[in-house]
């Protein structure tokens, strides 16, 4: 199942859900868009990274169910994706794979729990407030890619990667994550 999401007055608003039989994936269709956009695409999935610091920070706070197997999933997803850092930057067949894969697993993850702990937090919160504030629209990999280094150094020791790997990752990549 997936869920439908758009922007309504600069909120992101879930009106729906949909249940696809087949995936097609048209890897030359994507391969001649801008790469900095096929790029960008990693964050909503490296999000993983700074979500698991928060379930983490959300257990010891609030006593919060933490399922290891599931944190073990999602973790290994984030793994995968910074291991094809170079695919991923040269928008190989290899590297549209692995975004595709890590996107797919994490909306499995996400199914199987119930919601989008496993995969998204802080990181996205900080985007929404920050729309909301300047009133502007960026390019949400981008944007969501800045927010998980600040996530992390908030996490301090609860940061489930470093906020130096996950910054390579961004500069192996070439994501632009500067404000």
């Amino acid at each position: 199942m997936f869920f439908i999401a758009v922007r309504i007055h600069n909120k992101v608003k879930y009106i729906g859900e949909s249940h696809p039989k087949d995936i097609f994936i048209d890897y030359d269709l994507i391969q001649i868009a801008p790469p900095f956009l096929n790029r960008a695409r990693v964050s909503d999935t490296i999000s993983i990274t700074t979500a698991l610091g928060d379930w983490k920070l959300a257990k010891d706070e609030t006593n919060e169910n933490l399922n290891q197997n599931l944190f073990n999933r999602a973790r290994n997803i984030a793994v995968n994706l910074i291991e094809a850092r170079s695919e991923i930057k040269d928008v190989t067949e290899k590297g549209i794979k692995a975004l595709v894969d890590g996107f797919y697993n994490e909306v499995v993850l996400c199914e199987e729990w119930g919601n989008a702990r496993p995969e998204e937090g802080s990181e996205y919160f900080l985007a929404y407030c920050l729309e909301s504030f300047s009133q502007e629209h960026y390019i949400h990999g981008n944007l969501i890619g800045m927010n998980i280094l600040i996530s992390l150094f908030l996490h301090e020791e609860y940061a489930e990667f470093s906020i130096d790997e996950i910054k390579q990752f961004f500069e192996n990549i070439k994501i632009n994550i500067t404000p």
